[in-house]
């Protein structure tokens, strides 16, 4: 890959702005005329990695991703889903460097200099804070040298866009959000309070952990690693959330709705699954991309031409059926749930043992302390990995010894979760098995919303209209909604769904999500160990795990939707797409959403031999306890 012409090597000679000339950049590499380090990618063939960004890729927090796993427990389903983040950030960042090759030639050349003259008008404010890569491209009248500068950076942002994973990645967030101030209790620093309340605010403005520790983690990076990296760009990249920026606009391309990102995951997924849904178009997205003038904002867009709808409704498509096949298989979602419970019920017993699992927080002053000093505890932070996590998880089977309903919990999640001991079973595995169980229970669940409408309307002539009135209000009209919707086909999945989604997902709670679905299945458990439960009469012992999942099959009128340009227009997707987002959210519609399952706190196997009634046992249990416990969680949320 390397470029032969006398013309290239001159070029590449003046350094691009940094304080490093290319003879120093390649000085450690044989190939004289190297651009960049390649490596082999099982997805992308190869990805070549700037010779300037060398020492962010070898710096402690990024070799942590080889330790981080992608997709946490699906290889209990697919075994070959091993993958680490490391591999998925690289090609993130090979991809976000074809993306921006192509955006930028493809664009007109009046949007190319106002996009150049708003980038440097926004380095100008930073001024003296400026490190000096970005003060070379602020200042650099040379095209060529501002599109290398805009590509290292925009490298450097998708490289790093997954610095904040915790182990387990996603499965593990909300344990750390929950645990937050234990698991960094031993600093007591006015510095590290600023990262947690940064963190505490992210996260409840609807930002994922992992993208607020992300950008502190990015913040603690010594300078000497990327002095030859335009750093104060890849700081704007990295935090800017709008979409009409130029700074938004490429951090649309790290992340936005159909962004490297996900390009990469899906491609890399699908083929460690095994599974057809990586069949993309992954050449004609990037070769789409343009930088497109938005003048209802006046502002800048990320873009397709036209000619991508196809490839944007494939990815789409098949991002569904990813989600729906793969990551939301009942088993993946039974051992990624029972692997944060036995977390949980780990860190209650232990909380003293929670400071292991810190990688983000210490109390070291960034403004007074020296690079050397600094990277010593980066790279100690950077310790925090997947094999941490379960180190800890083993030396809880190994040293808790007391005897507690809490222990026995513990001990079964453990065995489900390692050595896949079948003492669990769903309460369905099947759409189909769903869609019987959600019409067992319809007729109750509408009995529910009449009971709740006439409760509230007494509530209000007792005690007038209020707060609490207007949320419990807005809670019975949408289930109204959905229960008069009599010409869907699947009218008791949807209204069941929603019915969850009111008591599990609603926003005006202060609990997270995984917090109610624990308190409904604590509920449904005391119910269950009841002496006319099905399965006290069956001398059936254990407890309940709930988990509920929707996702938005793809963004319409959202500020952040994707967009297409046609002759410098802008519009959204699904006006060019007809009918195929409308499906998508039909498909979406009919798909499981609630996962129940129950486990054996005692050692037996409920999902093995052919004379085994327990699956349908548990069936008939949830279907006499379930709705009990949703109205309770129905006002205890409206309470809340």
């Amino acid at each position: 890959m390397a470029d032969d012409s006398d013309a290239g090597d001159t070029d590449l000679q003046r350094g691009h702005g940094s304080s490093f000339s290319h003879d120093e950049l390649v000085a450690p590499y044989d190939e004289r005329r190297s651009f960049g380090r390649v490596v082999r990618d099982p997805v992308h063939d190869y990805v070549v990695m700037h010779l300037e960004l060398n020492e962010l890729i070898d710096h402690p927090f990024v070799q942590r991703l080889r330790r981080i796993s992608q997709t946490a427990m699906s290889s209990t389903v697919y075994p070959s889903m091993n993958g680490k983040r490391f591999e998925h950030s690289l090609g993130a960042m090979h991809l976000a460097s074809r993306a921006w090759f192509y955006a930028w030639n493809n664009s007109r050349s009046g949007t190319r200099a106002d996009f150049t003259t708003s980038v440097k008008k926004d380095l100008d404010k930073i001024g003296d804070k400026l490190d000096l890569a970005s003060l070379a491209i602020a200042s650099t009248s040379d095209s060529d040298e501002f599109f290398h500068g805009i590509d290292l950076a925009i490298s450097a942002a998708a490289l790093l866009h997954d610095l904040g994973h915790p182990p387990y990645s996603h499965t593990l967030e909300d344990f750390y959000v929950q645990h937050l101030d234990l698991i960094t209790a031993e600093f007591t620093s006015e510095h590290a309070n600023i990262v947690r309340n940064r963190i505490r605010t992210a996260v409840a403005s609807g930002i994922a952990m992992h993208e607020a520790v992300g950008e502190i983690l990015a913040g603690r990076i010594e300078r000497k690693v990327v002095r030859a990296i335009p750093w104060s760009i890849v700081d704007l990249i990295l935090r800017d959330h709008t979409t009409h920026t130029w700074s938004g606009c490429l951090h649309n391309v790290v992340a936005g709705e159909v962004d490297v990102d996900r390009l990469d995951y899906l491609l890399r997924d699908a083929k460690n699954s095994g599974t057809e849904f990586g069949a993309i178009d992954k050449e004609r997205l990037l070769q789409s991309l343009k930088i497109a003038y938005d003048r209802e904002k006046a502002g800048f867009r990320i873009a397709y031409q036209e000619r991508a709808v196809s490839a944007l409704e494939s990815f789409l498509v098949n991002r569904h059926q990813y989600y729906r096949w793969v990551v939301f298989h009942y088993h993946t979602i039974a051992a990624n749930r029972m692997l944060n419970l036995a977390a949980n019920i780990l860190a209650t017993a232990r909380p003293q043992s929670l400071r292991q699992l810190n990688y983000f927080v210490d109390d070291v002053d960034l403004s007074n302390t020296t690079e050397d000093a600094l990277y010593g505890q980066n790279a100690l932070l950077s310790l925090a990995d997947d094999a941490t996590l379960l180190c800890w998880l083993k030396d809880g089977i190994l040293h808790w010894n007391e005897e507690s309903d809490s222990r026995r919990r513990f001990h079964a999640l453990i065995s489900a979760v390692i050595h896949r001991t079948p003492n669990w079973a769903p309460s369905w595995k099947s759409e189909l098995e769903y869609r019987s169980t959600a019409a067992d229970i319809h007729a109750d669940l509408f009995q529910l919303i009449v009971r709740f409408d006439s409760e509230l309307t007494a509530y209000v002539r007792r005690n007038g209209t209020s707060a609490l009135s207007r949320i419990a209000r807005k809670v019975v009209t949408d289930l109204q909604k959905a229960a008069k919707e009599v010409d869907v086909a699947d009218l008791p999945t949807r209204l069941l769904d929603e019915v969850c989604r009111q008591c599990l997902s609603g926003r005006e709670n202060q609990q997270t999500k995984f917090e109610r679905e624990v308190d409904l299945a604590a509920w449904m458990t005391r119910n269950s160990r009841s002496p006319s439960s099905l399965f006290s009469k069956a001398g059936l012992t254990g407890f309940w795990v709930i988990a509920y999942n929707e996702i938005l099959p793809a963004k319409t009128d959202d500020p952040s939707a994707v967009r297409v340009v046609v002759d410098d227009s802008l519009f959204t997707f699904h006006e060019l797409a007809g009918n195929s987002v409308a499906r998508l959210s039909n498909v979406e519609n009919s798909r499981v959403k609630l996962h129940c399952f129950f486990v054996s706190s005692d050692g037996k196997e409920l999902r093995t031999g052919s004379n085994s009634n327990y699956p349908n046992l548990i069936r008939e249990e949830f279907s006499r306890i379930f709705v009990d416990a949703l109205e309770m969680e129905l006002w205890r949320r409206v309470n809340s």
